[in-house]
Order: C-alpha cells, then sequence, then structure tokens
C-alpha cells in the first residue's frame, strides 16, 4: 500500500507562511505599479471635478486617489463596511507609507468632498518599519 508521508505540522505552517508571503508580495507589487497609475490621475483633478459624495468614490476592486495625495484600495464593500483596505501615503519626512487593514468602517467625513475611514486589525509601513494597530481614523478629502 503506497500511502504518501503527512506532511509535519512544522512544515505545513512553514508552506502556509510562504504562500502567505508570496500573495501579499504580489500584492505590494500590484498596489504600488496602481499607485503610481492612480498618481497620474491625480493631477488630471478627476476627483475635484465630481459632482458625487466622496462617500460614493469607494468602490471595491478600484484605486481612488484623494487630493492629499492618499491612495485609497477596498477589496470589498458592502454597504459601509471594508474589507482588504490599503492606503498608500507619504509621512512628513517623505518616505512613502502603506497601511493595510483586515477590516475598515466607511463614514461621511466632516464634508460632502471628503470620507472618514475606521481601520481595524492592521499595519503599517514604511521601507524602515512596520507597525501594527487595533484601529486607526483617516479622513480623505477631495
Amino acid at each position: 500500500m503506497g500511502s504518501a508521508a503527512r506532511p509535519s505540522v512544522p512544515e505545513v505552517q512553514r508552506l502556509t507562511s510562504d504562500e502567505n508571503e508570496s500573495v501579499r508580495r504580489a500584492a505590494a507589487e500590484a498596489l504600488k505599479n496602481i499607485t503610481k497609475r492612480a498618481q497620474g490621475d491625480a493631477t488630471s483633478g478627476s476627483l475635484a471635478a465630481s459632482a458625487h459624495p466622496a462617500i460614493d468614490l469607494v468602490e471595491a476592486g478600484t484605486l481612488t486617489t484623494w487630493g492629499n495625495g492618499r491612495v485609497l484600495y477596498v477589496g470589498k464593500r458592502e454597504g459601509n463596511s471594508l474589507k482588504d483596505v490599503h492606503i498608500q501615503d507619504r509621512i512628513p519626512n517623505g518616505q512613502s507609507r502603506t497601511v493595510r487593514a483586515e477590516t475598515g468602517i466607511l463614514a461621511e467625513g466632516s464634508s460632502q468632498s471628503s470620507v472618514k475611514i475606521t481601520l481595524l486589525n492592521g499595519t503599517a509601513e514604511t521601507a524602515e518599519t512596520k507597525a501594527t494597530f487595533q484601529e486607526w481614523t483617516f479622513e480623505l478629502g477631495r
């Protein structure tokens, strides 16, 4: 009876970790490429000219470049619930920062031209640092 040997628990964990890292790297590379394209759109003023409330601009599967230079990507949106949220921006020293969260909550901002996004259980990364957070609120405006 030629039964295949079952992998050990550490081996399965290592394989799963390798797969997750591969997916993370591919997603980061895709986001970087899309961000470059989206920054070109920001110079055209595409959001500023929109007559829709800013909350309507947050769509799943698309990048939205905001007037403050931040780029938002949402993997899934159901009403005001968000999943797989990415925000790309620059910190005061000029470094690029990527903020990712498993989930988020979308709300109207302080004006009709802004949105408030509360991110839950995420990470913030620059080239030099990586930090985790439980909750972080951003206000994105056109």
